[in-house]
């Protein structure tokens, strides 16, 4: 017993250690990287408490993205369900334009729900594996804050599961995030009972105005929210908890600049913890040969030749297909 006591007030005492020195320079800085490989020699490799530290990712067009077996080459690309077709295809139905998969928001979340579910993901630069490798073997922990739905939890369990890793003890990207994620809960999981509200109210009540949110094997569907304001809920819910090294220490990385600076300012006040917020630009160019390229026409008409292709076969083989 004494022995018990020992050991638990050992790491109470490292962990308010740990959590104390980080969060002397709380706060947040905003930068951004062209690779993970830039993001680790210049952030993780100067963390000094790595026990006390979390990366955090963004999947769609940081973590992971669709086929593209040349990225100076769009044409080659697979382009259809990414993030840059997202985005444009969100813009066409924002103004009512031409050509679109849907004629609201929701329909297009179902549109890319499909896709979602038939396509594979790779990562997003060959550099990605050994540096998730590596910042493992420090210590540091992860957590994966996507904007994807609850609805796409199985497909991207599938996705992540069909890539591979660096890793000699996790085969997939998926038990391997999931091994060295932040645990809740007397199961010691890397998930939690749902979906769920990812806030309280001052008062300590679930407000209301958040959408339900899903946290399962290290990853966190967001459904489009703040993704500051809710990894911020989060973290404070995780350090609450007995027996766990707190964390005080994060580095967040996204494609998406309003993204990175949503969690900015989340956490630029914070006393608490000490935020790198990092706008990750190495799909730049590629997703701007979608968007607005010389030959963006043409890659925006091929992306639509296959959704139709996808529809129509669909409907031919479905007796009531729910799509737009």
């Amino acid at each position: 017993m004494k022995m018990i006591k020992k050991l638990s007030f050992t790491f109470v005492i490292s962990a308010t250690l740990i959590f104390s020195s980080l969060s002397s320079h709380a706060g947040s800085t905003i930068s951004k990287v062209k690779s993970f490989t830039g993001m680790y020699k210049k952030y993780i490799q100067k963390i000094k408490h790595p026990a006390g530290a979390l990366l955090v990712m963004d999947n769609d067009d940081t973590l992971t993205m669709m086929s593209c077996p040349d990225k100076k080459k769009p044409e080659t690309c697979q382009y259809l369900g990414g993030a840059a077709w997202f985005s444009w295809q969100e813009s066409q139905v924002e103004i009512k334009a031409q050509p679109r998969v849907a004629d609201s928001f929701s329909e297009l979340l179902v549109a890319a729900d499909l896709l979602f579910s038939i396509n594979e993901m790779t990562y997003t630069a060959a550099d990605v594996p050994g540096v998730l490798n590596k910042t493992a073997s420090s210590g540091i922990r992860f957590l994966v804050e996507t904007a994807r739905g609850n609805s796409n939890l199985s497909a991207t369990e599938r996705q992540f599961s069909n890539i591979n890793t660096d890793s000699k003890k996790y085969s997939d990207l998926l038990s391997f995030i999931s091994k060295h994620s932040l645990n809740f809960g007397a199961s010691k999981l890397a998930s939690k009972a749902s979906p769920y509200l990812p806030c309280n109210t001052e008062k300590g009540k679930k407000d209301t105005n958040w959408t339900p949110v899903t946290y399962q094997q290290g990853i966190m569907y967001l459904s489009g929210q703040n993704k500051g304001k809710i990894l911020k809920c989060m973290l404070d819910e995780y350090n609450a908890q007995e027996n766990v090294i707190p964390v005080s220490d994060i580095i967040f990385i996204d494609d998406t600049k309003i993204n990175v600076e949503k969690v900015h300012e989340a956490f630029k006040g914070s006393t608490k913890y000490n935020m790198q917020a990092l706008h990750y630009t190495a799909l730049s160019d590629h997703k701007k040969a979608f968007i607005k390229g010389r030959m963006a026409n043409i890659y925006q008409d091929n992306a639509m030749k296959r959704w139709n292709k996808i529809k129509h076969a669909l409907e031919n083989s479905l007796q009531n297909p729910t799509l737009p």
